[in-house]
């Protein structure tokens, strides 16, 4: 806001700190309500009538940032000291989930080296003539995936967005090291390549179905042409994620029951009778995996493979 008739030509410095003053105030003044004062009438302070006029270009810069603090408590409703305290809290908290996260991440990493090993050593079965050079690559690819897999696991974690159906850092991992290993083998050896992941992936989710229709054999006392039947849905309609049957190794037990697999439930219960399905549903309320919450061991090998030197020295 300027002034009427002032003008900043010929003025001194602190005639135009004055001037700049009264402008700027009486637009906040304005903005809040409060009655502009006449431009030959000393700049006013909001709140704080009458207040004489800043004599230097500091005390303009003050009066200003006293009354941004004014503005800032009469919008937040709490002093403006208060205000900061509350966002370098926020930043300290920030750092202080960072720091965890880091450091959850590096536990993460322990548990995801099986799947590293295992991954290399497919690579090395199809395509055991990879150059030196390409065999560090492909090395550094995959630690590098390990490191951000870990991280990305331990901030979910944090959040509380661990959910094995969205993370699989097997098949994350995997993606990384065929698209390291694709650039240096021949189009023969990449196929090669490819088609023994996929029977990798057959065969432990047909371990996996297995796994699922004995235990609700156990459970439910099924019948050969229900467990025939269970398995052929399963079959069908198989997720990738249902895979994570390979982790319950028979030591959890909640309820005095074994997790239920009731991820699977639209494959399980038309094939059921009506006392079977009885007992699924007490079952499922007793420890079905929803209620567990989804769980991403992701080391179902176990401690697999030792460490290969022929990766790092041919």
């Amino acid at each position: 806001m300027r002034p009427t008739g002032a003008t900043t030509a010929g003025m001194s410095g602190r005639g135009r700190v004055q001037w700049l003053t009264v402008g700027l105030l009486g637009w906040m003044a304005a903005v809040h309500g409060v009655e502009e004062r006449p431009p030959s009438a000393p700049p006013v302070r909001l709140g704080q009538p009458g207040a004489a006029a800043p004599e230097t270009p500091e005390a303009a810069l003050e009066l200003l940032r006293q009354a941004a603090e004014d503005a800032l408590q009469t919008v937040l409703g709490a002093p403006a000291a208060d205000v900061l305290a509350q966002r370098q809290q926020r930043k300290a908290l920030e750092a202080q989930q960072r720091e965890l996260v880091q450091r959850q991440a590096k536990q993460f990493e322990q548990l995801l080296q099986p799947l590293l090993r295992s991954e290399l050593e497919l690579v090395r079965h199809a395509c055991g003539d990879l150059p030196e050079a390409a065999r560090h690559e492909v090395l550094v690819a995959g630690r590098a995936a390990i490191e951000s897999l870990a991280e990305d696991a331990a901030a979910r974690q944090m959040n509380g967005g661990m959910n094995v159906a969205e993370v699989d850092p097997r098949a994350g991992l995997h993606r990384v090291i065929a698209a390291a290993v694709a650039p240096h083998v021949p189009a023969d050896r990449l196929a090669a390549y490819r088609r023994e992941d996929q029977a990798r992936l057959e065969r432990r989710a047909a371990v996996a179905r297995q796994r699922i229709v004995a235990k609700l054999d156990e459970q439910l006392e099924l019948s050969a042409t229900q467990r025939e039947a269970i398995l052929a849905d399963l079959r069908s309609g198989w997720q990738p994620s249902w895979i994570r049957e390979l982790d319950d190794r028979g030591g959890l037990v909640v309820n005095n029951h074994p997790p239920a697999p009731d991820y699977a439930e639209e494959r399980i219960v038309p094939h059921l009778d009506e006392t079977q399905r009885s007992v699924w549903h007490a079952w499922c309320r007793a420890a079905g995996s929803r209620m567990l919450g989804q769980r991403a061991r992701w080391h179902f090998d176990g401690p697999g493979l030792p460490p290969d030197p022929w990766w790092e020295h041919p």
